[in-house]
């Protein structure tokens, strides 16, 4: 995941269902010592295609907070 010019890598364990447009992740376990597995996340999908996950919030309507991920090439 890249942020304001930051690079962060994770590795986490769990689920992941689409219902609808949200996007719904059960995190159980993380490479993070500061979480706290488990916990449920949940996002909009604002768009989907073989190479771009975007997510925003699940308000329609607020995408000042898109998360973008990136499909990279090995």
């Amino acid at each position: 995941m890249t942020k304001s010019g930051s690079s962060y890598t994770n590795a986490t364990e769990g689920t992941f269902d689409i219902r609808g447009e949200v996007l719904v992740v059960t995190i159980t376990a993380h490479s993070d010592t500061n979480a706290r597995p488990p916990y449920i996340l949940r996002s909009r999908i604002v768009h989907l295609d073989e190479s771009e996950l975007r997510l925003g919030s699940e308000e329609p309507g607020s995408d000042t907070n898109v998360v973008v991920f990136m499909k990279q090439e090995r």
